[in-house]
């Protein structure tokens, strides 16, 4: 038996996967749903401008079937798409996905995110699937360069990448494990808050942090970037990352002078002239504030 899904259309197949029960059919332009549960099979939805660029571009996760073009990064969990990259940090699809053509999608099953960089850059964006919240990066975890499809091998994501004549497999790494020197360096930073409300004045009274270390000080500090609608202005919060050897810690961090924004940005850096505890992890983040009222 042959089930014949729309050919002589101009559109080249990319690659087939799987997911509950469902055939995943990714062409260039769209993407073709086939259920196979019962026989005969039949087409259950066509999706217009949901396919795919390459066969790198896609990746099977434990919620679905992530996927990527130049239009956004998208998930089919066996009933709908949806679309992941709407509400990101920052505007940087465009950036790093280009015409799309090069795109690579990776998932690390430990970890439960996703990784979305290019055959040959260094910049990438990660998609944590339970927070559904996106970080960017460059550099230091990606090198540029002709990259593998990634792939799972013991449980880490491995890809492969060419230098020249020589083939080295790579692994993430979650922790950054680099010395990158005493000078100040952002380490993190946070989308910008405007609390629902971008065109209101807010006070900003005090941040709340719940972090670990793995052995010293965390040598970091906070850093808010409040703009009142004249540009960004930079403030350290007051309050010290301590040592927690390992222990879950909540620290107040707060702004002197007080804070009065319409937006706000987090970032969290090195102190200067110190190196940072690579074994620090954050795990929550609380912002006090209050809304000027409007007479």
């Amino acid at each position: 038996d042959i089930l014949d899904v729309t050919v002589d259309d101009g559109d080249e197949i990319m690659a087939l996967t799987t997911f509950g029960g469902q055939l995943l059919q990714f062409k260039k332009n769209s993407l073709y749903v086939i259920d196979v549960t019962s026989e005969p099979e039949f087409i259950r939805a066509t999706h217009k401008y949901r396919g795919i660029p390459n066969g790198y571009a896609f990746a099977k996760t434990d919620f679905g079937v992530a996927f990527a073009n130049k239009y956004g990064a998208f998930l089919y969990n066996g009933e709908i798409v949806s679309e992941l990259s709407t509400n990101m940090v920052e505007d940087n699809w465009a950036a790093l996905a280009g015409d799309g053509n090069e795109l690579n999608v990776g998932f690390h099953p430990e970890y439960k995110v996703l990784f979305f960089t290019t055959g040959t850059g260094s910049d990438f964006l990660v998609y944590d699937m339970t927070a559904r919240s996106w970080v960017k990066g460059s550099d230091d975890r990606f090198v540029s360069g002709s990259k593998s499809k990634f792939f799972v091998y013991n449980n880490q994501l491995v890809s492969a990448w060419v230098d020249t004549d020589a083939i080295t497999f790579n692994k993430w790494q979650e922790k950054i494990t680099s010395d990158i020197g005493t000078e100040n360096t952002t380490l993190w930073k946070s989308k910008e808050y405007d609390f629902g409300n971008p065109s209101t004045t807010k006070f900003i009274y005090k941040v709340y942090v719940t972090y670990k270390t793995a052995d010293s000080a965390a040598n970091m500090e906070m850093v808010a970037y409040w703009n009142d609608g004249t540009g960004p202005e930079p403030l350290t919060l007051t309050g010290t990352l301590v040592n927690t050897s390992g222990d879950w810690n909540t620290i107040e961090l707060v702004p002197s002078p007080k804070i009065s924004c319409k937006t706000i940005q987090l970032q969290i850096q090195n102190i200067s002239g110190s190196i940072p505890d690579f074994g620090t992890e954050f795990n929550d983040l609380i912002i006090i504030y209050r809304e000027k009222s409007v007479k």
